[in-house]
């Protein structure tokens, strides 16, 4: 993973996407961007699987690093968070968690009838905020489906 530090978050709105391999460090990365903040809201997009123990400790070690006072948003609507009144900054972890898990729901993996008009409903039409971090899963590990802190 590439590294390079920005310069740290003030009250202008702003935006950065953290990009890597899979278990690269890019949830620690954006996380520490935000660390003099003292209200985050983090947007949790991956689903909880109590069947996968090793999934469980990953959400329970990410829950565990950030400070008590951020909030978390465990939803898929990550659009609703964004756009909301709260002017603190919003971490979205995983953005190809959230849409791999949209495609999911709509069924366009095994290319049901109407799944583009359910995309078109669940992301089409949504609005983009302009504050917070986000950081993209990488790809070709091995790993698919919707799995990501």
């Amino acid at each position: 993973m590439s590294v390079h530090t920005p310069t740290p978050v003030d009250s202008r709105p702003s935006r950065a996407i953290v990009l890597g391999g899979a278990r690269s460090g890019k949830s620690t990365f954006a996380e520490s961007q935000l660390a003099q903040c003292e209200v985050v809201t983090y947007v949790a997009t991956s689903a909880r699987n109590p069947d996968d123990p090793e999934w469980t400790e990953r959400i329970r070690l990410h829950q565990q690093r950030r400070p008590e006072s951020w909030r978390t948003a465990e939803t898929l609507d990550v659009a609703a968070v964004l756009l909301d009144d709260d002017p603190s900054p919003v971490l979205v972890d995983c953005l190809g968690v959230w849409i791999t898990r949209i495609l999911d729901e709509v069924g366009a993996w095994n290319d049901e009838p109407g799944w583009r008009d359910g995309l078109r409903t669940r992301v089409g039409a949504r609005g983009g905020g302009g504050r917070g971090a986000a950081r993209r899963r990488g790809e070709g590990r091995g790993r698919g489906g919707a799995r990501g802190p």
